[in-house]
């Protein structure tokens, strides 16, 4: 669901900078149980996380045949 999620926010371009609390809500899951669902998409190279001090964190969607 999380991987839906971040694809809609990144239609049409390859990264998207959308809040956590907006990925959350819109999985229907809580923040504490997204974080390490991020890392794992990341680990298994789905996402790449672009972190921004100051700034949202940018998350590349990878090929993963959407």
């Amino acid at each position: 669901m999380v991987l839906i999620v971040l694809h809609r926010h990144n239609f049409k371009k390859n990264n998207c900078f959308v809040a956590i609390k907006t990925i959350a809500r819109e999985a229907g899951l809580c923040v504490r149980t997204l974080q390490p669902i991020l890392k794992g998409l990341e680990t298994k190279r789905f996402i790449k996380k672009h972190n921004r001090p100051g700034f949202t964190t940018i998350y590349e969607t990878l090929s993963f045949g959407f």
